[in-house]
């Protein structure tokens, strides 16, 4: 079980990545890219410079992935701290998610969602679950 969390930390975490990347160029009748921080519901709303949106959507994707990454090692290789990174990792992610909003990650909003419910109020996985 272990390792099965720990890689689907890291990759969760890496999936959060793509707001880092270039959005590929569009293609004729194709869906629109998802993982967009030039643009934030709330912060557009309120007139904020959009050179901040993004650089705090860099920010919090940067904080995710490493975060995600951190998590991940740290529980394939047997560290109790593990979960203290996953905690934020999970509540940048959120932030991030809820922040930046497009309905096609609302997965990644569940699986933050869980990941901080299970970690917080029902004290999972176990430790002995997970081998530690």
């Amino acid at each position: 079980m272990r390792w099965a969390l720990g890689l689907f930390l890291m990759f969760h975490g890496m999936i959060h990545g793509s707001y880092l990347l270039r959005q590929p160029v569009p293609k004729q009748g194709g869906p629109a890219w998802p993982f967009r921080v030039d643009r934030s519901w709330l912060f557009s709303g309120l007139g904020v410079d959009s050179t901040a949106v993004r650089m705090l959507g860099r920010q919090l994707a940067g904080l995710t992935v490493v975060g995600f990454l951190v998590a991940g090692s740290g529980l394939l290789l047997g560290q109790e701290w593990w979960r203290a990174a996953a905690l934020v990792a999970s509540i940048c992610s959120l932030l991030l998610l809820i922040l930046y909003y497009h309905s096609w990650l609302l997965l990644g909003m569940a699986l933050s969602t869980a990941l901080l419910i299970g970690l917080i109020w029902l004290d999972w996985p176990s430790s002995q679950l997970v081998g530690l």
